[in-house]
């Protein structure tokens, strides 16, 4: 699934939390087999949180990234609950 994709299925979920916890965990667990672990989530979170801050320019505010961090951070640690617990290593932010 491409990124646009998956921010488009994260927003029209945010109404069903139960639906969008078993995607995003799924989404964890099927993560897997590219190699992922949970502590790569914090690498990713600063590198998405860096990418947005550079192309808002001067919109993005103190607030905005308080938001997104807080967003993000929700986001990967259902993630990280859907991997199994063997590549359980924990969320570096």
């Amino acid at each position: 699934m491409r990124s646009r994709c998956l921010a488009k299925k994260i927003v029209a979920s945010v109404d069903r939390a139960d639906d969008l916890q078993a995607f995003l965990r799924d989404l964890g667990r099927d993560h897997r087999k590219f190699g992922v672990l949970a502590d790569h989530y914090g690498a990713v979170g600063a590198s998405l949180l860096a990418t947005f801050a550079h192309f808002s320019g001067d919109a993005w505010t103190p607030e905005l990234e308080a938001d997104w961090t807080g967003a993000y951070e929700t986001i990967a640690s259902v993630m990280i609950a859907g991997i199994p617990n063997s590549a359980m290593i924990g969320i570096t932010t």
